[in-house]
């Protein structure tokens, strides 16, 4: 299977991040849109990283509630997982305005990498900072998946 995201040219080491977010002002804000989104992102993955339980076994997805202010829940992807309205789906999200279709999407395990899949569902899934939708590709440790109105952070490794 082709990963269908580009590749990131340069990831920063935690050190960087901390650092970056150490120093994060205002003035964040006036970067270009590509750096915005990305310091934007490791602020959330930071503030939710340290609202998860410590050691929680295994691959989770976490919901994020509005602003990034925490995980508004979380559930184990185990070696599949699929999230939607409907009560066939692993995880089961209210959603009185039904953007999130009744099975939007899974993320399946296939060895050493996970699998997000769209189930063709109405308003299409996001992953990151694209506008693209998604049919199949593979997601990564901090990968944001955006679904029906709604934020999901995909964990891979374990919070000790």
């Amino acid at each position: 299977m082709k990963d269908s995201l580009p590749q990131k040219a340069f990831l920063p080491s935690d050190e960087t991040i901390e650092t970056m977010l150490s120093n994060t002002t205002a003035e964040v804000f006036s970067l270009p849109a590509n750096n915005q989104a990305f310091l934007q992102r490791m602020l959330v993955i930071s503030k939710v990283s340290e609202a998860l339980p410590a050691g929680k076994a295994g691959p989770l997805v976490a919901s994020i509630q509005g602003g990034g202010l925490g995980p508004a829940g979380f559930t184990p992807i185990k070696k599949s997982l699929t999230v939607g309205r409907s009560r066939r789906a692993d995880w089961q999200v209210e959603d009185s305005q039904k953007k999130l279709s009744s099975c939007h999407f899974s993320i399946s395990q296939h060895g050493q990498k996970y699998v997000l899949t769209d189930l063709d569902s109405s308003n299409g899934t996001r992953v990151n900072e694209s506008p693209a939708r998604i049919k199949q590709c593979f997601i990564h440790h901090g990968d944001f998946i955006h679904a029906g109105g709604f934020t999901f952070m995909v964990f891979l490794h374990q919070k000790s």
